[in-house]
């Protein structure tokens, strides 16, 4: 569909990049998870359960609007960043890379 022929008169990287300006890309896939149930417009998620919105998580339930939150009792979690909470003391470890924070919103379950 998206193949041409190689002409060897013209350089090899001026027609890759004919080829890749005209192959279109793969946006963002919401395959609702691996293992993850009830979760929307979400991507790369793993095991997680009625979360919308997110990216980059595992093992969280009831989250939305946020990015890098997992653990194994991560519940209700809103408008987040690099959250992790380590599996085996349960302990959180929060990171602010964009500043002070400003409220905390989210529970912890153990």
């Amino acid at each position: 569909m998206y193949g041409q022929n190689y002409d060897f008169s013209r350089p090899f990287f001026e027609q890759w990049k004919e080829l890749q300006e005209r192959v279109p890309l793969l946006a963002l896939v919401n395959d609702n998870g691996v293992g993850s149930v009830n979760c929307e417009y979400t991507q790369n998620v793993t095991f997680a359960k009625n979360c919308y919105m997110g990216s980059m998580s595992w093992k969280n339930e009831d989250c939305m609007y946020y990015y890098h939150v997992a653990g194994p009792s991560t519940r209700e979690v809103v408008d987040s960043n690099d959250m992790v909470i380590s599996g085996k003391s349960n302990h959180m470890e929060l990171k602010y890379p964009y500043g002070e924070r400003t409220e905390e919103r989210f529970r912890v379950r153990g």
